[in-house]
C-alpha cells in the first residue's frame, strides 16, 4: 500500500510539472498575442469581446468543465456509462448553446451594442462543437496523460494566436479576438479525438447504461456541480456586465483587462493543475493524513508563485500596463489595483474547490454558492454601479475579501483538514509576498530609472523577487518547505515515465 500511495504522489507531482509547464508556455503565448493584439485593436474593441464573454464563461463552465469533473471523479467508469455521458450532455448542451444564441438579442438590447447579436451566436456554436471533446479530455486525464493533453493545448493556443494576429491586422477589429478563441477551441476538438481513442456506444446503449448506479451517481455529481457553478458565476461574472451597462464597451474593455491581468497569475496556475489535483486528492480521500499531505503538496506551490505576482503587480500596476498592453490602457491601472486585492485574498478561498471536488461535496459547496457567495457579491456589485465601472469594481474587491475567510472555514467543517492545518500552508506565501510588496513600494522612488521601460520594470521584479525569497526562506520552516519542493522536483526527473 505504501508503495502504491508513494507511486501515485510521484506520478501526481510529475503530471503537474508537465502541466505547469505547458501552462507556461500558453502563458508566454498569452501574453504575446495580448501585446500585439492590444496595440492593433482598441479597449472598446476588448469592451465588445468582453460584453459576451461572461455568458460563454457560463456556458463553457457547464457544459464542458463541469462534465470533466464529473468523470475524472469517478473512481470506476466504464464504457456505458461514459457513452451514456456523451449522449445525454450532447443533447443538454445543445439546448444550452441554443438558448445562449437566442439570448444574443436580449443582451444587445442590455448593452444598448447591436455588434453583442451576432458574436454570441457564432460563440454558442463554436462553444457545443468544442463539448463534443469534453469526455475525451476528461479519460486522458484520469489516465495522467497530461502531457498529451497539455501540448495539445499549447498547439491549439498557438494556432489561435496566429489567426487572431491574421484577422486583426485584417482590419477584423473585435471579430479577430473571436477568431482567436474559435480557431483554439476547433483544433483542440479535433486533435482531443485523434489522441483519445474511446469512442461512444451507439444512443442505443443508452437505455442499457441508464440504469447503473454509476451513471445515476455521475449525473447527480455533475448536476450538482452545473448548478453550483451557475450559482458562483452569478456573484462572480455579472460584474463584467453591469460594469458595461454603466459605462459602456471603452469602460468595459478598461474594466476587464484590469480583472483580467489581476487574476492571471492565481487563475493559469488554478486551471492547470486543476485536474491534476482534483485526481490525486480524490484518491486518497479516505485517508486523512494522508489526504493532509497530499493537499499541503499541492496548495503550497500555487501560492508561493501566484501571490506574490499578484503583490508585485498591485505595486507596479501602472508600468506593467504600459509594458504589457500599451498607453491607450492607461486607464485601466485603477482596475487593475482594486482586482489585484480582490485576486490576493479570493484565491485563498478558490482553492477550497479542490477540496470540494474531490471529497464529493458538491452539495454543501452548492449550498454555499445559493445561501452566502451569490447574495452577498450580487449585492455588492449593484450598489457599486452607483459609482460606474470603478464602483462595481470597488464592490467586487469588498465582496470577495468579506466572504473569503467564511467560505474557507465553511469548506474544511467536513474536510480532513483543519483550519490551523490550512494556515500552516497559507501563511508564509502570504507574509513573504505582503512584506517583499511594502519592501519595493517603500525603495520605488529611489531606484534608478532605466530605459527602455521593460528594463526597468525587469530591474523592480528583480528586487522584489529577492525579497520575497529571503524573507520566504526567512519564516519558521521556510528553508524545509524549500528544501522539500526542489526535493520532489528531483524525484520528478529521476523516476521514468512508467513509474
Amino acid at each position: 500500500m505504501d508503495a502504491v500511495r508513494k507511486d501515485l504522489r510521484a506520478r501526481s507531482i510529475r503530471a503537474g510539472v508537465i502541466a505547469a509547464g505547458a501552462r507556461g508556455v500558453q502563458i508566454l503565448l498569452s501574453f504575446g498575442s495580448v501585446a500585439v493584439l492590444a496595440r492593433i485593436l482598441t479597449p472598446e474593441d476588448f469592451g465588445v469581446f468582453a460584453m459576451v464573454l461572461p455568458i460563454t464563461i457560463l456556458v463553457n463552465t457547464c457544459i464542458n468543465h463541469a462534465l470533466q469533473t464529473s468523470v475524472i471523479h469517478r473512481s470506476d467508469l466504464d464504457h456505458d456509462q461514459a457513452s451514456g455521458m456523451f449522449w445525454l450532455t450532447a443533447r443538454v448542451n445543445a439546448a444550452v448553446a441554443a438558448a445562449m444564441a437566442l439570448a444574443g438579442p436580449l443582451l444587445a438590447r442590455f448593452y444598448d451594442d447591436a455588434r453583442v447579436a451576432a458574436l454570441a451566436a457564432a460563440w454558442a456554436a463554436v462553444l457545443w462543437l468544442a463539448s463534443l471533446s469534453a469526455i475525451h479530455e476528461a479519460l486522458l486525464k484520469r489516465q495522467m496523460r497530461f502531457g498529451a493533453v497539455m501540448g495539445i493545448g499549447v498547439a491549439s493556443a498557438l494556432a489561435g494566436v496566429v489567426a487572431a494576429i491574421a484577422a486583426a491586422l485584417a482590419g477584423a477589429g473585435y471579430w479577430a479576438l473571436f477568431v482567436q478563441v474559435g480557431v483554439m477551441d476547433l483544433c483542440r476538438l479535433g486533435a482531443l479525438w485523434i489522441a483519445c481513442r474511446w469512442r461512444p456506444a451507439s444512443p442505443a446503449h443508452i437505455a442499457r447504461a441508464d440504469r447503473s448506479e454509476g451513471l445515476r451517481e455521475m449525473r447527480a455529481y455533475w448536476q450538482q456541480l452545473t448548478v453550483f457553478r451557475a450559482l458562483s458565476w452569478l456573484g462572480d461574472y455579472p460584474d463584467r456586465m453591469l460594469a458595461g451597462w454603466a459605462g459602456g464597451a471603452g469602460a468595459l474593455g478598461l474594466y476587464d483587462g484590469g480583472r483580467r491581468w489581476a487574476w492571471y497569475p492565481f487563475t493559469e496556475l488554478y486551471l492547470s493543475l486543476s485536474d491534476v489535483a482534483v485526481a490525486s486528492f480524490s484518491r486518497v480521500g479516505r485517508d486523512a493524513d494522508q489526504y493532509r499531505r497530499f493537499v499541503a503538496r499541492g496548495l503550497l506551490p500555487v501560492l508561493a508563485i501566484s501571490l506574490p505576482a499578484i503583490a508585485f503587480l498591485f505595486v507596479e500596476a501602472e508600468g506593467a500596463v504600459l509594458v504589457l498592453l500599451g498607453g491607450q490602457w492607461l486607464g485601466a491601472v485603477p482596475f487593475v489595483r482594486l482586482m489585484a486585492v480582490a485576486a490576493f485574498v479570493g484565491s485563498l478561498s478558490r482553492l477550497m474547490q479542490w477540496i470540494y471536488l474531490s471529497l464529493g461535496e458538491t452539495r454543501r459547496q452548492l449550498r454555499w454558492a445559493m445561501r452566502v457567495h451569490t447574495p452577498v457579491m450580487l449585492a455588492a456589485v449593484v450598489i457599486g454601479t452607483r459609482w460606474g465601472a470603478l464602483g462595481v469594481a470597488t464592490g467586487f474587491t469588498a465582496g470577495t475579501c468579506v466572504l473569503a475567510l467564511p467560505a474557507i472555514a465553511y469548506c474544511l467543517h467536513v474536510a480532513p483538514l483543519r483550519l490551523g492545518d490550512y494556515m500552516a500552508v497559507v501563511w508564509r506565501p502570504v507574509t513573504a509576498s505582503v512584506a517583499a510588496a511594502a519592501g519595493l513600494f517603500a525603495v520605488g522612488d529611489r531606484l534608478p530609472v532605466l530605459a527602455p521601460l521593460p528594463a526597468d520594470l525587469l530591474l523592480r521584479l528583480a528586487l522584489f523577487l529577492t525579497l520575497y525569497v529571503l524573507l520566504f526562506l526567512g519564516t519558521p520552516g521556510g528553508r524545509a518547505s524549500a528544501g522539500a519542493a526542489l526535493a520532489a522536483l528531483r524525484d520528478v526527473r529521476i523516476r521514468s515515465p512508467a513509474a
